[in-house]
């Protein structure tokens, strides 16, 4: 069952990272959740990150639509014997940043007189963190401060031409008292990004009311100003029993909210059923491209294991970028690098490191004697640089397509663009190019016997390995 929805529109500047960063603040501050928060900050690869613990359970989704990412971070917890979900999700386009939240509970809510302050809490942390499009009125966790600049606004709530997209909760005092019905900052810290709470004193009181030529509220009421909707006011008097007027106020403005924002707001579940459709339509487009009409059975079926061996490896490649990335981070983490890297691309990441490290071992193998300073100083540096051999899998792939002598299959083709060789079918042979046109071999495409082979992967490994 939804219980609360709300939304803020954020600066252009702000991006995931700070997005991440909050989130983090958010966990980290709200007790059974700090183990996951700790997790994601420590996290390299935020876009996927899952975490569960005891009673909670966090996992991260990205989006894409043309010209619109959505980030988002789901939260179930477990509390009061009731499941919590908590949503929020970054929406980027060219030109706006906004912040939605949805706060679900699977169970029973009666025994709740609002949501409870943990859920809402992450609506805090980003009012607080600087990152808000404020309009006319600033966004605040504690109520705005009544001046002479907001009168006119706020008559214009009294004529009911009240335009934010935020409701307002108007409070004002008794006469010849500062006192009023409600405590505010309770409510504003409740209402944080989903209303404005301004206490309003007599002298304002009158100021408001006769710019606006209307009747509005005073002497102790409490009105609640919506856009598009007619103003509500409360007194002691409203409240029922056995609950209390702050908790009224929140929940007619909660509710209002809720209401607007759900209108047009993405959640998980309607971004997830895109995606699946998106993806069954991309499948559909598969099947009809290699199940046409004119092939047979076994063509249709030779079609498929060489699409299903191409995303295979198109997967693994995926795979093995993401723990390259990785790697890299570690590595370019080093304080002082021994060696500055030169100025040319590599082919993999940590190729001019294994270049090094392996002359570096060839070095030692020539030493001399364990008692040479030559020979501690070269076990010393290997110690401390491993190879890291991203580019060794490059070459047991080569190894193990060429040594045979035998035909290339699509298969082997489809493993040969994974490692970053390009293949060109030419009249009588294959031209085979390694990530810039200085390196490239041919290839015949009639078999040969496995000399021939083995001959051919030697070759091509010699003038590429940075590992022999």
């Amino acid at each position: 069952m939804r219980v609360l929805s709300a939304k803020l529109d954020m600066q252009n500047c702000f991006n995931p990272e700070d997005f991440y960063s909050i989130i983090t603040k958010w966990l980290k501050n709200a007790g059974p959740c700090k183990t996951i928060g700790e997790e994601l900050e420590q996290s390299s690869y935020k876009a996927d990150f899952q975490s569960q613990t005891e009673y909670c359970k966090a996992n991260n989704y990205v989006f894409k639509k043309p010209n619109i990412m959505y980030t988002v971070f789901k939260l179930e917890q477990i509390f009061h014997e009731q499941t919590w979900y908590t949503e929020v999700i970054l929406q980027e386009t060219n030109d706006l940043k906004t912040v939605y939240f949805h706060v679900s509970c699977s169970r029973d809510l009666t025994r709740f007189d609002d949501v409870p302050e943990i859920r809402t809490a992450v609506i805090r942390f980003f009012v607080e963190s600087g990152f808000i499009k404020h309009s006319e009125i600033p966004v605040k966790a504690s109520p705005v401060d009544m001046t002479d600049d907001i009168i006119g606004w706020i008559a214009n709530a009294f004529q009911e031409k009240y335009a934010d997209d935020i409701p307002l909760v108007l409070a004002t005092t008794y006469f010849n008292s500062m006192a009023c019905e409600i405590d505010e900052n309770t409510v504003a810290r409740k209402l944080a990004g989903i209303a404005h709470v301004i206490v309003c004193n007599n002298e304002y009181t009158r100021l408001i009311k006769d710019r606006a030529q209307c009747k509005g509220p005073f002497n102790g009421a409490v009105a609640i100003y919506c856009k598009g909707g007619k103003p509500k006011q409360f007194r002691k008097d409203s409240v029922y029993h056995g609950t209390s007027l702050e908790t009224m106020i929140i929940q007619e403005v909660q509710k209002y909210v809720t209401a607007k924002v759900d209108e047009t707001a993405p959640t998980y579940e309607s971004l997830h059923t895109e995606a699946v459709k998106e993806q069954a339509k991309q499948n559909e487009a598969m099947l009809t491209e290699f199940f046409d009409e004119n092939g047979t059975l076994e063509d249709r079926l030779k079609k498929a294991k060489d699409r299903i061996a191409e995303l295979t490896s198109e997967n693994l490649h995926l795979k093995m970028k993401h723990e390259n990335l990785q790697k890299k981070m570690e590595y370019n983490n080093a304080l002082v690098p021994l060696l500055k890297k030169a100025n040319i691309s590599e082919f993999y990441e940590g190729e001019q490191h294994d270049l090094v490290v392996t002359i570096l071992q060839k070095a030692l193998c020539t030493s001399g004697t364990e008692e040479t300073r030559r020979h501690e100083l070269l076990s010393a540096l290997l110690k401390e640089n491993a190879i890291i051999g991203n580019g060794e899998e490059t070459f047991e792939v080569i190894k193990k397509i060429f040594s045979d002598g035998e035909e290339m299959s699509p298969q082997n083709i489809t493993e040969l663009k994974r490692i970053g060789i390009e293949v060109v079918s030419e009249k009588n042979h294959y031209k085979l190019v390694y990530k810039n046109s200085k390196y490239w071999f041919t290839v015949s495409k009639t078999p040969s016997d496995k000399r021939g082979g083995k001959n051919l992967a030697s070759d091509i490994t010699r003038r590429l390995s940075v590992y022999k």
